[in-house]
């Protein structure tokens, strides 16, 4: 009778084991059978404190992996994580696309935050530079510190075509790409049930993280229409010109076509076929850092017959008058702006423009002609008019005494664009800094100061030989001349040798004076 007992209990182990291998396994945490350490039920609640870290979890790179669309944890679906663990597949993948490029994330909700390596980032996106302002410390599990080259924002769409606009943390060493907790639980790729502990994000959510959930709309990749319709107003007494279209390398004739039909599906362009008094030539050129094409016209006909509305443009002094109070700072920036702005009709069919694949016009303000600035700051000024911010051209800024108020300004601004349908450039907006680059300069609590980067290009640049070259330096040294006291005197012996009557001479006494100009001044060296 032993026998048999011990023949059936032996049987039935053999049985449970090809089903889960757990069966019979004691685990290390509770001493108790059929259950591994990772899926113990004994854990207190301090251990879900790990969900608040990074976790990256050494596992044997021979285990093979699965990829899943969503995955739901809680006390109903526990047997069936259980299963995957003892198939040994331990982690859990989601494939996006990021600018027509598969970017493949590990599911990690341990980790509270989004994780991708600098060489990652560059394989899916070399048009945008990294965000160094939201540098942070990351502290894995174990306790590992890893520190951050700074953030970026990656528009996502997953295999259902839902676009997503998420923020990562670039790390400069071989990590794996990871998904954190809050996005996974935005994206609908898990589910958390009643079973499972509550957990607050909003004590570890920063701004830019709420921002880009709560004005989601402001971020995405349609394009903006604001409220403005510009009619261009033209000089009845300039002669239309009609120009050929340029011949295109043959390597850049498919990228030109695909950037055309790209145009044309967002409604910034349309092909036309009637003839047209105007027509201007087209310019294609390579975007800087990446292989993207840029198409613009060259109006430098139009531009003659073009009557300005000669608005005054604001002033970075103005700006500064304007926050002379705020020590907190954001800044937006308007995502292909002039495009934000409709023609009528008849300044559309000025617009047209010749290409090696047939003529098109703009339906969209374009780029390149001499009154889309003015026009632009105008429809703005118009439009925040009241508004706690400030306006240059596309570059919005908004201060504020204390982090409260600068909060209450910013989203007045935010909803006022979200009425007007502006978009914003996700890559380019900053929030809640102390101090911020605006046009050219900082702005911080202490006042108006140099951008160091415009100082080292100006200290940087190659010693003039000739005459045009010394002026192309007076003219960059003249931006510091508001914040250098007597810069007039200062750089007079290097002004005279512009003088018709003196001869050229350049010598280590004029490099040392140039040096002297461009570091003299107390309040760039801040």
């Amino acid at each position: 009778m032993s026998l048999l007992k011990h023949s059936l209990i032996f049987l039935q182990k053999s049985l449970s084991r090809d089903q889960c291998k757990a069966i019979g396994q004691q685990c290390h945490r509770c001493k108790k059978f059929n259950h591994f350490k990772a899926q113990c039920r004994s854990a207190s609640k301090e251990n879900f404190k790990s969900v608040y870290q990074i976790t990256d979890a050494n596992t044997d790179s021979s285990e093979e992996s699965f990829h899943i669309d969503g995955l739901c944890l809680g006390a109903s679906k526990i047997n069936a994580v259980n299963h995957y663990s003892a198939m040994n597949k331990q982690e859990i993948h989601c494939s996006l696309t990021v600018n027509g490029k598969p970017l493949e994330l590990k599911i990690d909700t341990g980790a509270k935050c989004n994780v991708i390596s600098i060489e990652t980032y560059r394989a899916v996106n070399k048009e945008e530079k990294i965000n160094e302002t939201s540098k942070a410390t990351l502290v894995a599990y174990g306790g590992t510190v890893i520190e951050t080259k700074g953030t970026v924002m990656l528009q996502c769409l997953t295999s259902k075509r839902k676009s997503h606009l998420l923020e990562f943390h670039v790390v400069d060493k071989n990590v794996k790409s990871l998904l954190g907790l809050p996005d996974c639980l935005k994206m609908n790729l898990i589910s958390l049930k009643e079973e499972v502990y509550a957990i607050d994000f909003n004590k570890n959510v920063s701004l830019p993280q709420e921002i880009f959930t709560e004005y989601a709309e402001l971020f995405d990749d349609e394009l903006g229409s604001l409220p403005v319709t510009y009619s261009m107003k033209i000089n009845p007494d300039v002669t239309p010109v009609v120009r050929p279209p340029r011949r295109l390398p043959v390597a850049m004739r498919d990228k030109v076509e695909a950037e055309l039909k790209n145009m044309t599906k967002l409604g910034v362009i349309t092909p036309i076929s009637e003839p047209t008094e105007w027509v201007s030539s087209m310019v294609a050129t390579h975007k800087k850092d990446t292989d993207k094409i840029r198409l613009c016209i060259d109006p430098r006909d139009l531009n003659e017959a073009l009557m300005r509305p000669h608005h005054p443009m604001r002033t970075v002094e103005e700006v500064a008058a304007q926050m002379s109070n705020a020590n907190i700072f954001s800044v937006l920036d308007a995502k292909s702006s002039f495009w934000q702005i409709k023609l009528d009709h008849e300044s559309s069919i000025r617009t047209t423009f010749a290409t090696p694949f047939g003529r098109y016009r703009f339906l969209r303000m374009p780029f390149g002609i001499n009154s889309a600035s003015e026009v632009f700051q105008r429809a703005m000024e118009q439009i925040f008019a009241g508004f706690p911010c400030a306006i240059i051209v596309d570059d919005i800024i908004v201060g504020g005494k204390g982090e409260k108020e600068h909060d209450e300004n910013l989203r007045k601004v935010l909803s006022r664009a979200r009425e007007v349908k502006l978009k914003l450039n996700p890559q380019k907006c900053k929030f809640r800094l102390k101090e911020v680059s605006y046009v050219g300069h900082l702005f911080t609590e202490h006042g108006l100061k140099p951008d160091p980067a415009k100082i080292k290009a100006i200290t940087e640049m190659p010693p003039p030989d000739d005459k045009a070259s010394l002026q192309r330096f007076l003219g960059m040294a003249n931006y510091l001349g508001k914040f250098i006291p007597n810069f007039s005197e200062l750089s007079a012996p290097l002004r005279q040798l512009l003088h018709r009557d003196i001869v050229w001479c350049w010598s280590h006494q004029q490099t040392e004076e140039a040096l002297f100009c461009a570091r003299y001044s107390p309040k760039a060296n801040h």
